[in-house]
């Protein structure tokens, strides 16, 4: 048996060549930038303990965002020691050396492949009880999680607002988050946000797929996914499927979902979803902190033209009796081949698995 993340393990190569220091160019980061830096950066700097940066120089915005300007931006904080992390052996790296320095900040720089590395890997290695702040900032292709926790800022005023909230102590500021616990074959488990599987986790190959072929004329992003999902809808004669079903055997709180294979299933704990998108309805009440799961059967037909109010979970036009199960429970059992996706990572499977998911830890997030 194996399971892979696809790109959780871009390269197996020695994170000692490739961590930086602790203190990032401490000569330099000791420097004041003029007179008007911030009193509550002045305390931060001398009160606060150390906080870290782990930076996923790979991530799509990242490569395009001028390395420059957040180390200005850095240096009027000499406690925050910042570590490249491309894989997901560096970034456990990383968060050893942070917890040996006993941080209490931890940032996520990167998509969401890369914040869901950081955050399981913080909640693996560090006490239950003496858990650190964490803070995320948008760097990838996808920036699901990032978007849940802050506001539409730039991601150079994410950072000063993380960083100026964490020093002053704002708790208005800070949001607790319940989070995902997967578990796959006695693996160690995971923590994430969104779960994609079925025909939706092959949608999302496909989609990259023609992002990469297409790359040359501008089609990646969201506009490769906007162009993707239209073509799709205009090659869908009625009547037949959108997506492609696989199998997906689910058991939600012991009650098993019809069908063994499915088009579409998803799971989140997320609050809010890009878009202002919410494709999960018929939640109980005072269901907070519970797993959302939606599926859509591989029996269910005009997919295509339901598309919008699955988007949006418009209950009326999404009944049970056509295929559309939303609910929100405690623990989902799924058995599933190929491969899944979480938070924008793809998990192969070289043979049909279970994949338990039960709520996880709620850990305390600052925001910009």
């Amino acid at each position: 048996m194996q399971v892979m993340a696809g790109n959780s393990d871009l390269s197996d190569s020695s994170v000692v060549n490739r961590l930086m220091d602790l203190k990032d160019n401490s000569s330099n980061d000791s420097q004041h930038i003029g007179s008007n830096r911030d009193i509550a950066v002045e305390s931060c700097s001398v009160t606060r303990p150390p906080a870290g940066l782990i930076s996923n120089p790979l991530s799509f915005y990242n490569q395009r965002r001028p390395e420059p300007v957040l180390r200005k931006i850095l240096k009027d904080y000499p406690e925050v020691h910042k570590y490249p992390a491309q894989n997901r052996s560096e970034i456990r790296a990383a968060v050893a050396a942070l917890r040996d320095i006993d941080a209490r900040l931890v940032i996520a720089n990167g998509g969401d492949g890369t914040v869901q590395g950081v955050i399981t890997e913080v909640w693996r290695q560090w006490p239950e009880k003496k858990l650190p702040l964490l803070a995320v900032m948008p760097g990838g292709r996808t920036n699901v999680i990032s978007q849940d926790l802050n506001s539409k800022l730039r991601p150079r005023e994410i950072l000063r607002g993380i960083l100026m909230n964490y020093c002053s102590g704002n708790e208005q500021q800070r949001k607790t988050r319940s989070l995902l616990r997967i578990d796959i074959n006695k693996r160690q488990p995971e923590l994430g946000f969104l779960i994609s599987a079925a025909g939706l986790a092959g949608g999302i190959e496909q989609c990259w797929s023609f992002r990469n072929r297409h790359r040359k004329w501008g089609m990646f992003g969201g506009l490769g996914t906007a162009a993707w999902v239209i073509g799709g809808l205009l090659g869908t004669p009625a009547g037949t499927p959108l997506l492609e079903s696989r199998l997906a055997k689910i058991v939600a709180d012991g009650e098993p979902i019809p069908g063994d294979y499915q088009q579409i299933v998803m799971v989140t704990t997320n609050q809010r979803m890009p878009l202002l998108i919410n494709p999960f309805w018929q939640q109980r009440e005072n269901s907070q902190g519970e797993i959302k799961i939606t599926v859509v059967s591989h029996e269910t037909r005009g997919l295509w033209w339901r598309s919008i109010p699955l988007a949006f979970g418009w209950r009326k036009l999404l009944p049970e009796q056509a295929g559309f199960y939303s609910r929100s429970v405690n623990h989902i059992q799924m058995q599933l081949d190929q491969s899944f996706h979480l938070d924008g990572e793809n998990w192969m499977l070289d043979y049909p698995q279970q994949v338990d998911v039960r709520p996880g830890p709620a850990l305390e997030f600052v925001a910009a």
